[in-house]
């Protein structure tokens, strides 16, 4: 006897605890930035520092950080703190199609969920980073409507603009506004409609409709790219027994898999992708991690975006 999977109804719930959580977030970078002396400091990831202020120093700290000047002022050694430069501009591109709706009773651990999550965290790392950060999903059909914040109704799904800390309850309607049923990152690539001047470009999403050529055709000089692959429990670890009728979520049609014979296969297949993504973010030089849809959203937003180790 065949089990049927349906997927779970696919929107964005967000919490009254996640705020906080957005803001723990932004104090973890602070922190790192202040033991590092800035984000990213001469990486890529960053056009440069300037001066914010000090903080005692503390064991651990790398002794370059600190400023001989005022220690020899005063004898008492400071750690220079910096942040860097403004006018970088990031953009966040979330894959909102129906394929994301999957993972997890009720959506709390889908992967549409844990992407916006995910982009909300990039946001917030964007902001305190000094960025204009820039929020885009392609709109799924009767998706809802949000007031940007100047009285002018805005997609659910349309860009947000993002230049300060104040505006993240704008980012945080646009994204309880999602729904599965959207473009996927295929369709939303070619015409780089977060613009051409951005400095920081992060794709969120399950990758399933990209290639890693149609993220090289993306490259160029001055542009870092970061890719969050976020993938349902079942995708990552699908059930050994049993056949099972899935519900293909693109197409709109069923598919009838026995699972005991094509389990294994499936996640070899599965091994080899994901291998093939870190052999080209290597060689690229571009960031990538994989995100499970049950997994918390931080460690994720840090590793595309955080201070560099």
């Amino acid at each position: 006897m065949a089990t049927r999977r349906e997927l779970p109804a696919p929107g964005v719930r967000l919490d009254e605890a996640f705020p906080a959580r957005l803001a723990a977030l932004r104090e973890r970078s602070r922190r790192a930035r202040g033991r590092r002396g800035g984000v990213g400091a001469g990486s890529a990831w960053t056009r440069g520092a300037e001066f914010e202020g000090h903080r005692p120093y503390r064991p651990g700290d790398d002794v370059r950080l600190l400023d001989w000047t005022l220690l020899a002022r005063r004898d008492e050694p400071s750690v220079l703190l910096r942040r860097p430069e403004g006018g970088e501009t990031w953009a966040v591109v979330l894959d909102a199609s129906a394929s994301m709706g999957l993972g997890g009773a009720h959506g709390e651990h889908g992967k549409l969920q844990r992407a916006a999550e995910v982009a909300l965290g990039l946001a917030v790392l964007g902001l305190e980073a000094g960025a204009e950060v820039r929020l885009l999903a392609a709109p799924a059909a009767g998706a809802h409507a949000h007031d940007g914040g100047d009285g002018n109704e805005v997609a659910a799904a349309a860009p947000l603009r993002l230049r300060r800390a104040a505006q993240l309850d704008h980012a945080l309607a646009w994204a309880a506004a999602l729904r599965a049923g959207g473009a996927g990152l295929a369709d939303l690539l070619p015409g780089r409609p977060w613009g051409r001047d951005v400095d920081h470009l992060f794709l969120v999403g399950d990758l399933f409709d990209l290639r890693p050529a149609d993220v090289g055709a993306l490259a160029r000089p001055g542009l870092a790219i970061g890719l969050a692959r976020v993938l349902a429990p079942e995708e990552l670890d699908p059930p050994g027994e049993g056949v099972v009728v899935w519900r293909d979520p693109e197409a709109g049609a069923d598919r009838t898999v026995d699972l005991h014979r094509s389990a294994g296969a499936y996640r070899r297949a599965l091994r080899a992708e994901l291998d093939g993504w870190l052999r080209v973010a290597r060689r690229a030089r571009l960031r990538f991690v994989l995100q499970p849809s049950d997994a918390p959203f931080e460690r994720a937003a840090l590793d595309l975006a955080g201070p560099d180790g």
